[in-house]
């Protein structure tokens, strides 16, 4: 893209390449940050679906260790779950703020990062 593809999104400011290039990394930095977040969700979910089915399978089976075995493995990939999206809301936090802070230093350019 081209620096006159954002004509209409400064204001007040000339636009020079050095903002651009400061918009693209901190662009670059969300994206790969925010993919490694959703990746680990996926793993963390499959993780969770093989744990329920796994109970699922196991929950009319007359040994008592393998039943009890498949359910704190159901709630271990629960809770991981659930520790994973904490971590997540405060990662993208802390991103949303390095990338407002980004964009205060890029002279308050708008449409610079993403917003959440």
């Amino acid at each position: 893209m081209s620096i006159e593809d954002f004509r209409g999104l400064f204001s007040g400011e000339t636009v020079t390449k050095g903002m651009f290039e400061e918009c693209q990394l901190i662009n670059s930095i969300y994206a790969d940050v925010a993919s490694r977040i959703v990746e680990r969700e996926e793993e963390i979910k499959l993780q969770l679906a093989n744990a329920q089915a796994l109970w699922d399978a196991m929950r009319k089976c007359e040994d008592k260790e393998q039943r009890r075995s498949s359910v704190l493995a159901r709630n271990k990939a629960q809770s991981a779950l659930w520790e994973h999206e904490q971590d997540a809301r405060d990662q993208f936090s802390s991103l949303h703020l390095l990338c407002t802070t980004g964009r205060r230093a890029s002279r308050r350019i708008a449409g610079c990062g993403h917003r959440r």
